[in-house]
This record gives structure tokens, sequence and C-alpha cells, in this order.
């Protein structure tokens, strides 16, 4: 009867700890179902978010290739704006200690480099040494920083030769502009006067 009564209690136990056993493994298969489906969810969430905000870099790209489409526009309309001035009108980039000639109208052509029979495009990335004398050029440099220094607009009176010994007598104005970090030297003539030196 003992041993009738600790097979007994060793079925009950065994029941017991088996039904414990099927509980914990159904709560484990419960807790991985609901965890998958968390983690589906939150995949999910993010993938909408990631792709809500793909949509928006995209739209914001297309919105920034439409301004720069625009402003290089603009900035093409006042190049061509800027050519048709009857006024030699040039602009210089800063490299280093030196300034290149980035810019000039048809008539900054006409009236220093045709004379001269140089190509329309010879002065773009040259400086002023590669066109007018030593001390010449080297007025200008100073004049250019000068300018630099000052954020107002300068007027100069000059009156020198080119080396095919045409008297210029000229006057201008100079300005700076800073863009995109670069230093430039606007200039444009206001007055305009070339004789032959004999």
């Amino acid at each position: 009867m003992v041993m009738k009564k600790i097979v007994g209690s060793a079925k009950k136990g065994y029941v017991v700890v088996s039904k414990f056993i099927r509980a914990f493994v159904v709560v484990g298969i419960l807790l991985n179902i609901a965890w998958n489906f968390y983690n589906s969810l939150t995949q999910a969430r993010y993938e909408l978010k990631t792709n809500s905000n793909i949509e928006l870099l995209k739209l914001e790209n297309i919105e920034l290739k439409k301004a720069n489409a625009y402003l290089v526009a603009e900035n093409i309309k006042n190049y061509r704006n800027i050519n048709k001035i009857p006024k030699a009108t040039w602009k210089k980039k800063k490299m280093e200690d030196v300034f290149v000639y980035d810019y000039y109208n048809d008539t900054f052509w006409k009236q220093f480099l045709e004379p001269l029979k140089l190509p329309r495009y010879y002065l773009l990335g040259k400086t002023d040494f590669d066109l007018f004398t030593y001390e010449n050029a080297l007025r200008f440099k100073e004049q250019d920083h000068e300018t630099l220094a000052n954020p107002i607009p300068q007027h100069y009176e000059d009156d020198f030769y080119t080396p095919d010994s045409l008297l210029v007598r000229d006057g201008y104005v100079t300005w700076r502009e800073l863009e995109d970090g670069n230093e430039f030297i606007w200039r444009i003539m206001d007055n305009f006067y070339m004789e032959k030196n004999d």
C-alpha cells in the first residue's frame, strides 16, 4: 500500500510536471509568436518611416535641382546681360596672391585684346602680367588687393601703355564679390580712350 501511494504520488507529480512543461512550452511558443509579431511590426514601421524619409529626400532633391537650375539660368542670363554692356567689364578671381581673369565681356575683348590680335578667350585663367607691362600689372594687382580690403566700391583713374605702345586713358569702378568661399574683383570702365604713342 505504501508502494501504491508512492507510485500514485509519482504519477501525480509526473502529471503536474508534464502539465507545467507543456504550459511552459505553450507560453514560450506564445512569447516567440508575440516577439516575432513585435519585430515584424517594428520592421514595418521602420521601413515605412525610412520610405517616407526617402520620399521626402527625393522631393527635397528635386526642389534643390530646380533651384540650382534657376540659379544657373539666372547666372547665364546675367553674364549675357553683362556681355551686352557697351563698357569693358571683367571679373578676376583671387588665387593665392594673384588675380586671374575669370570673365570679361566682348567690349573688353574689343578694346584690349582684339587690337593686339589676341583671341577672344586669351586672358581667361591668366593674370594682368600676361597682357600689360610689369609696372602696370603690379599697380593693378595692388588696386585689386585694395578693393578686396574695402567693402565699398572704388573708383580709379589710370593712364597706361599697352605692350604695343597704345596710350590708354581710362577710369573704372571696381568692387569685390565673395561667392562660394572665393574672392572676386569686378571692374567696369566708365571712361576709355586710346591713342597711338608716337
